[in-house]
């Protein structure tokens, strides 16, 4: 069976090939990875239609943890294809899209875990400790609950890699959760020694979005870390992080809080994205509201 997998450029888009690898593994003659940055879906869509040339070579195609552009509807929507994703914005749009690609779209707390949850009961696989473990170290940090040892470190081993990412993480952690190794505990006390300078240096500012509170601070890189010490530090609902060096805006909220934040990205900085997670860039609009925030004390 000839198989391709397109997927996220991230930690769950990883974990979710790795999975279908290992699922499928006395099943593939050829197993392709093909990984897109989400930032990038004029770059997905192109790319595509261009692979799509060659799909009677294909038995079997995965979209995986990734949103599927309206323009590739037609295309996507035929018996090879198997789009599976976890979040809540795609449910019913899936449902009502794709007629006889198979979808397997439901709220979940990670399209990894999305995977191992439909896939293990249908085949009856045994998994080995270490493999639960990763699947579950992967799903911790893609819901962010932080329950799980290591769940930010092995964040930071997946951005470590160069292109391609997805398959450089499948070949070192096919077998399952490991020890890391020297350079990567390097990279994990590098990573976490930059959080902390620029948790301490930035400048925190406050406000307010109609009932919800808002903290706002400058941030280069690690943006979901940022966003889970801010909210706590500063107990808001909201945060929003700007990155001066790209000009892009992240929004993130705290756990109960019932703001859409794809909806503010879009008002705000003409965005997008999830209702807990969404990002647009530097508009006039964003601007204008940032002369109602006051620093912080």
């Amino acid at each position: 069976m000839r198989i391709c997998v397109w997927t996220d450029c991230d930690l769950d888009g990883a974990g979710s090939a790795l999975l279908l690898k290992f699922f499928y593994k006395d099943r593939y003659t050829t197993f392709e990875i093909r990984e897109v940055q989400k930032h990038r879906i004029s770059d997905f869509v192109g790319e595509f239609k261009g692979w799509y040339k060659d799909i009677d070579w294909y038995d079997k195609v995965f979209i995986t943890d990734l949103y599927v552009p309206h323009e590739l509807t037609d295309l996507v929507d035929n018996e090879k294809f198997v789009i599976i994703d976890h979040h809540k914005s795609f449910v019913e749009e899936a449902k009502s899209r794709f007629q006889k690609a198979k979808t397997i779209v439901h709220q979940h707390t990670s399209t990894t875990d999305l995977i191992y949850t439909k896939f293990k009961i249908k085949d009856n696989v045994e998994f080995t400790d270490d493999l639960k473990l990763l699947v579950s170290t992967i799903n911790d940090y893609d819901c962010y609950d932080l329950k799980v040892s290591n769940s930010i470190s092995l964040n930071v081993v997946f951005n470590e890699y160069n292109y391609p990412r997805v398959e450089k993480f499948i070949n070192d952690f096919k077998d399952g959760h490991r020890q890391f190794t020297i350079n990567e505990q390097n990279a994990v006390k590098l990573f976490f020694k930059q959080l902390k300078d620029q948790l301490q240096t930035t400048e925190y500012y406050r406000g307010n979005i109609k009932s919800y509170s808002v903290v706002s601070c400058f941030c280069n890189f690690a943006i979901n870390e940022m966003a889970h010490f801010t909210l706590k530090k500063y107990n808001a609902d909201i945060v929003i992080l700007v990155n001066t060096v790209t000009n892009q805006v992240y929004f993130r909220k705290a756990k109960g809080c019932t703001a859409a934040l794809d909806v503010l990205a879009n008002k705000l900085c003409e965005g997008g994205g999830q209702e807990y997670a969404a990002a647009g860039r530097i508009t006039d609009t964003f601007l204008n509201y940032t002369k109602l925030l006051t620093p912080c004390s």
